[in-house]
């Protein structure tokens, strides 16, 4: 193989460990909206996303990621997240 299609084959690997990851982070986000309707809590909470992106943005510069970059990443995969909470909400 070329050094081309080295790097595209890494590549297509991080995105499948990325996959992965990002389906356990959905099934946490199912246990805690299974949390929060037994606490009959919201599924917002502004709190805990403000310690989250601050949280992202500080790793972020801390690996050399430009912080707007991964917290424009982290708002989509939060807005997804709070999306299957509320469908869970909303089937109980």
């Amino acid at each position: 193989m070329n050094d081309l299609q080295d790097i595209r084959s890494e590549i297509d690997e991080i995105d499948r460990h990325i996959l992965e990851l990002l389906a356990k982070r959905f099934a946490c986000s199912e246990k805690i909206a299974a949390q929060k309707i037994k606490q009959g809590l919201p599924v917002y909470d502004g709190a805990r996303e403000e310690m989250l992106f601050e949280n992202i943005k500080n790793s972020a510069k801390s690996k050399g990621i430009p912080t707007n970059i991964a917290e424009s990443i982290f708002q989509e995969i939060v807005h997804q997240s709070r999306r299957l909470q509320e469908s869970k909400l909303r089937e109980k």
